[in-house]
């Protein structure tokens, strides 16, 4: 089953010409490789998507890419929150190849006329990943009261409005919601996946979803037992007190997990 996993880069830089950005270090998963990440297993770039208030181009740079320019990335997101629609470069069916432990870099331009803050997420995969059949599927609601923790990785955990029948499913795609929300990733409590497939983050009811992240449309991210939910990381620019999630779910069997056996005198 192909996977994909989200890292981040962020960085405040000076107006007018390519700049470096940094990989974000606390909470990976990826070890970093100076300002970028060392490729990992994982060695396929699958989606690069940015946003800033003034960003006006992403270049993505590995050894691999050459002796062809490196890929230069528009449109862009300008603004505090990922447009509507997200704009970026979802290359999941056909991502790019990378030698594993080389290092991916991640440089961009932004016209603001003073410095400011870029941030710029990547998907790695390990090979292409094609939509799954949204045959079955329902979507589910979820919430938590986290603070989180402004500029960083925070790990929510999260509450159903109602309780999952006893099954094993399918995580097949998410949303997230918060007042300065930018990036979301799954946290897999269960099957010993150290990947975290993850996507832009929403700030209002009206806004869309990137269009790898619903319904099937990147693959399966992984497969949970109803009593074992994952947990999200949220990435926000400020102390948000409030987290909405939708999980799209397919049924996918019998929940195998083996409860507490209760016993006594008879």
């Amino acid at each position: 089953m192909p996977i994909h996993h989200l890292e981040l880069y962020h960085s405040s830089i000076a107006v007018g010409t390519l700049a470096q950005l940094s990989s974000s270090a606390v909470g990976n998963v990826v070890p970093t490789l100076n300002n970028g990440y060392q490729v990992p297993v994982l060695n396929y770039l699958a989606a690069v998507y940015g946003v800033g208030t003034s960003l006006g181009r992403i270049q993505a740079q590995a050894r691999s890419f050459l002796p062809y320019p490196y890929p230069d990335l528009v449109p862009t997101n300008r603004g505090s929150a990922f447009e509507s629609p997200v704009r970026g470069a979802f290359m999941f069916q056909y991502p790019k190849p990378m030698r594993v432990t080389e290092e991916l870099d991640v440089f961009v331009v932004q016209n603001s006329g003073g410095s400011e803050t870029e941030y710029v997420g990547v998907n790695f995969s390990d090979g292409p990943i094609t939509p799954v059949p949204w045959v079955g599927g329902f979507t589910v609601h979820c919430t938590a009261s986290k603070t989180l923790t402004a500029g960083a990785w925070t790990t929510c955990q999260i509450t159903p409005d109602t309780n999952l029948p006893a099954s094993m499913y399918q995580l097949v795609g998410l949303r997230v919601m918060s007042a300065t929300g930018l990036f979301a990733r799954v946290f897999p409590t269960t099957s010993n996946q150290q990947a975290r497939p993850g996507c832009p983050a929403v700030q209002a009811y009206d806004q869309m979803d990137a269009p790898f992240a619903r319904m099937g449309a990147s693959g399966i991210w992984f497969t949970f037992p109803q009593n074992v939910l994952p947990q999200i990381d949220v990435f926000a620019t400020s102390a948000d007190t409030s987290e909405d999630f939708w999980l799209d779910l397919i049924p996918s069997g019998p929940n195998t997990q083996q409860g507490a056996i209760l016993s006594g005198p008879v």
